[in-house]
């Protein structure tokens, strides 16, 4: 299980944190790296020596460009334990992503820049059940959601951080919206992320307000 170090977030989930041996999904804005913040986030969380198998497309390293490897160190994701495969084919990637979670020597499998169908989630849900590994989806942000077999979908946006937190700066403030997932009530909540303790420094939650951008029901 992977805390979020966040009490309001991870009590929304019925596991009480984000289950590993899990696809879970995340979405956002095209020009927005909110999403890969969160990514990010949630590997750091892992808190496992084993390495991380991160599958790109071509046009998403066109699109985003690599990733910075002082970025990801200081969001406590050391460079050297994340293995990058960037590969010109959605199907490809496809077969990158089911292969490592069916490897238990990884912490984790994030996939950036595909949409796959229901039936290529499911298999990939499938392939992470029988091991140990916590699968990310990250699809082609340009994409409208679609409906998948992961676990939960996440929905993040970059927001303002809050006033009168009395948190130092810097840190980093998204709008966290749980859209779907099997036995969860979509909430969203206002974060903002201390990258040096590798956890949420404060979660309002976001009751009042609708989540935005519903996705199609999950399987």
């Amino acid at each position: 299980m992977v805390s979020l170090g966040l009490a309001s977030v991870d009590g929304a989930l019925p596991w009480g944190g984000l289950p590993r041996a899990a696809l879970h999904e995340i979405t956002g804005p095209a020009q927005d790296g909110a999403r890969l913040g969160f990514a990010v986030a949630l590997l750091a969380r892992l808190r496992i020596g084993r390495p991380v198998l991160w599958c790109r497309t071509q046009s998403a390293l066109a699109d985003h460009g690599a990733l910075y490897g002082p970025g990801l160190a200081a969001a406590g994701v050391s460079p050297r334990q994340v293995i990058f495969v960037t590969v010109a084919k959605a199907a490809d990637a496809l077969w990158v992503l089911e292969e490592g979670l069916r490897c238990n020597g990884l912490a984790a499998v994030v996939g950036e820049g595909i949409t796959p169908r229901f039936t290529d989630t499911r298999r990939l849900q499938l392939a992470a059940r029988g091991g140990s590994t916590l699968g990310l989806l990250l699809p082609a942000a340009k994409d409208k959601p679609v409906p998948s077999a992961a676990l939960t979908r996440w929905h993040v946006t970059s927001a303002p951080t809050a006033r009168g937190s009395g948190l130092a700066l810097p840190r980093r403030a998204w709008r966290l919206a749980l859209q779907h997932g099997r036995g969860i009530r979509p909430t969203a909540w206002h974060v903002e992320w201390k990258d040096a303790a590798l956890c949420g420094a404060l979660a309002v939650p976001l009751a009042d307000r609708p989540v935005e951008e519903p996705a199609a029901a999950l399987g």
